[in-house]
């Protein structure tokens, strides 16, 4: 296991040690954490050692991490998204196509195994394709598909590998199941603060509008603190920045339209 020398890190006492040491470490989890890594942290209840509290905020993480995928090809280079003509016109499940630019392997697993399922099927097809077919990539291998420990747990395990999360034993009704809670607590508030810093001061930077898109679909972005000044803008900024970029607004409404189809197939038709 690589060594990330994030294990037994705690934030400094004085104030401006403080704000040195989180800009290092935002610095620090943009290097080492992919987008669904942080989509995961960002939603991980850090008490209970899970992705979200309710199974219907569960449920849209598991989408959300398969639009991250192709988000992440994206800031790759392999993938680029074709919109529509009339793009703020109704989303449908055919709208838009998801287009390979590049089929190198990308040096990820996750990524590489997305890639030749795209490009296997040969014909271009939309995103909303897409984030139902590439939902299976969320889930760690052998894990058990019941509960709440199987939402996302591929990234969990990752997260394991990399020193941000431990995994322990949870026993329920005579199952045992993974649960994921926090090793370094420092990870986390950074990656949160990163997200309050970006919403209230503006981000036009692409990775960060994918998280902010997402994590807002997920309805995740209220475990952000604000102060009582900031809470009437948080909205307002939160959309601003989306359609910011109408591809990454296109996708995030695609992975909300691939949820709600879930429970309705008319959904999108």
């Amino acid at each position: 296991m690589e060594d990330y020398g994030i294990k037994t890190v705690s934030l400094p006492e004085n104030r401006q040690w403080r704000c040195a040491f989180q800009d290092y470490w935002i610095e620090k989890l943009n290097a080492m954490l992919s987008l669904p890594e942080k989509i995961v942290l960002l939603a991980l209840v850090d008490d209970e050692g899970v992705v979200g509290r309710t199974s219907h905020t569960r449920d849209y993480i598991s989408y959300a991490l398969s639009g991250s995928i192709i988000m992440e090809l994206m800031l790759a280079g392999r993938v680029d998204v074709e919109l529509p003509r009339e793009v703020f016109l109704k989303i449908t499940k055919d709208n838009g196509k998801l287009k390979i630019v590049d089929s190198s392997p990308a040096g990820d697993e996750v990524l590489d195994e997305a890639l030749s399922k795209i490009r296997a099927a040969g014909k271009e097809k939309s995103p909303f394709h897409w984030i139902k077919k590439l939902l299976p990539l969320t889930t760690g291998r052998n894990m058990p598909t019941f509960g709440t420990s199987f939402h996302g747990s591929r990234f969990l395990e990752q997260l394991v590998e990399k020193g941000v999360l431990y995994k322990k034993k949870h026993r329920t009704l005579g199952y045992v199941t993974p649960r994921y809670p926090l090793q370094d607590e420092a990870a986390k508030r950074s990656l949160v603060m990163s997200v309050h810093d970006a919403i209230i001061q503006g981000s036009n930077e692409p990775e960060m509008t994918m998280l902010i898109s997402l994590a807002n679909v997920c309805r995740i972005l209220g475990e952000t603190p604000y102060t009582a000044e900031e809470e009437p803008l948080v909205q307002k900024r939160v959309e601003t920045i989306i359609k910011s970029d109408p591809v990454i607004a296109f996708l995030a409404r695609h992975v909300a339209l691939a949820k709600q189809s879930s429970e309705n197939p008319n959904v999108g038709s």
